[in-house]
Formats: structure tokens, C-alpha cells, sequence
């Protein structure tokens, strides 16, 4: 078995701490957002503003009616992707630990991978469970 090699049993235990990460945390890790929310709000309220002329104000509409800004993108949510990989580290760490998967090239300490899987779920509780309409 090269170095690379994992054994059947040690990608059990891989996809296992994959199956393990909470479906709320997976659901989360990408927010649909509309593609320029602001922009749109600045171009409808000049098209209210006496100020603005005629042409930038049919262009303007010409921009909105294309329905431009009614397409969404799918944006990652840092503070939930930091969340999951630091859950990943430190569930595949204990497997270390237990002598059920190999040594990282990678070594941190228990404390580091903790420090770091427990500032991340301070994070996302703030933003989360402040947050309930999210």
C-alpha cells in the first residue's frame, strides 16, 4: 500500500464523518442572493428623481424591464463553510487519535483543531441562532 492508499475501512470511516456533518450546517453553506440588489434600488429611485434626465431614465428601465437583476447566484456562507471544515478536521483527527486513520502530513495539535471547530460554531450560532429568519 502506497502512502496515498487508503484501506476500505478507512474511507468507511471518511464518508461516515462526511454522512456526520448536520444537514442543517449543509443547507446553509450557500445562500441564494440576487445578483445587485443595490444597484437595482439606486436605478429605481432615480427613475423617481426629478433630477436625473429622460435618456439615463429609459435606460435605466431598459436595465430593470431585462429582468437582469432577478437572477440569483448561489453564495457561500464562509461562516458555515469554516464550520464544516473544521468539523471535518476534528472528527478525522479523533479517527487519528483512535489509530483508525493515518497520520496527516499536516500535524496541528488537539487544542488548535478545538480552538479553531469552537470559534467557528461561536461564529455561527451569533449569526445563526440570533438570526432564526435566515
Amino acid at each position: 500500500m502506497d502512502k496515498l492508499s487508503l484501506t476500505e475501512e478507512q474511507l468507511k470511516i471518511i464518508r461516515d464523518i462526511q454522512s456526520s456533518i448536520p444537514q442543517e450546517w449543509l443547507e446553509r453553506v450557500t445562500k441564494r442572493e440576487s445578483i445587485a440588489p443595490v444597484t437595482k434600488e439606486i436605478m429605481e429611485r432615480a427613475l423617481k428623481d426629478p433630477e436625473v434626465d429622460e435618456e439615463t431614465k429609459i435606460e435605466f428601465q431598459l436595465v430593470i424591464d431585462s429582468g437582469f437583476f432577478d437572477n440569483e447566484v448561489d453564495v457561500e456562507q464562509s461562516i458555515v463553510s469554516e464550520l464544516i471544515d473544521s468539523y471535518v478536521e476534528k472528527e478525522m483527527l479523533k479517527a487519528v487519535i483512535a489509530k483508525k486513520l493515518p497520520k496527516p502530513k499536516v500535524k496541528r495539535s488537539f487544542e488548535e483543531v478545538y480552538k479553531r471547530f469552537n470559534k467557528a460554531k461561536e461564529l455561527y450560532d451569533k449569526e445563526y441562532n440570533n438570526n432564526k429568519e435566515n
